[in-house]
């Protein structure tokens, strides 16, 4: 299943039905409940990796700011081998997630699978500089940046980097 596919999707609550496995079994597509909030995540997850020579550039900025909803064609369109990737190892039982969209399993996906280009670290939060924070991840130390303005408490808040960015925050 990919992306695609969640312009054709039924949600559980909109068809009335809490039975979402007889629904997959019969290949449709279920919506979970935070749906959105997994997309989002998924957006800014892939964000960094942007080119601001887009086209759509300031859409995909709308997006990860929460100025506009998520779109799922977009983001197969821009992030096209992120999809897949999620989707396939999404499909592997060994992966530990079902590719559904949900806030869980893009994190889950992002932080433990992702293989591209700029790896996924988690780091704890040493200090805090305006838009900027120290954190340290195993032994590299090094600032990011906190363009979604997450709240942060040095030596207490571990935090999800990519690309040099904050993405979120890890309870």
């Amino acid at each position: 299943m990919t992306p695609a596919c969640l312009a054709q999707h039924t949600s559980s609550k909109l068809s009335g039905r809490r039975n979402s496995d007889k629904l997959e079994q019969r290949g449709v597509f279920v919506q979970p409940e935070n749906y959105l909030e997994g997309l989002l995540l998924f957006s800014r997850y892939a964000f960094p990796c942007a080119k601001e020579e887009w086209d759509d550039f300031d859409w995909l900025k709308k997006i990860v700011e929460k100025k506009c909803e998520p779109n799922g064609w977009l983001l197969e369109y821009r992030f096209g081998n992120a999809c897949k990737s999620y989707v396939e190892c999404g499909l592997c039982r060994e992966s530990g997630y079902k590719a559904d969209f949900s806030r869980e399993s893009v994190a889950f996906h992002w932080r433990y699978h992702h293989e591209g280009k700029t790896p996924v670290s988690i780091a704890t939060v040493l200090e805090v500089s305006r838009e900027m924070a120290m954190v340290i991840s195993g032994s590299k130390t090094f600032w990011v940046s906190n363009p979604f303005k997450h709240l942060l408490e040095p030596m207490i808040t571990s935090v999800s980097v990519h690309n040099n960015m904050i993405i979120e925050t890890i309870e």
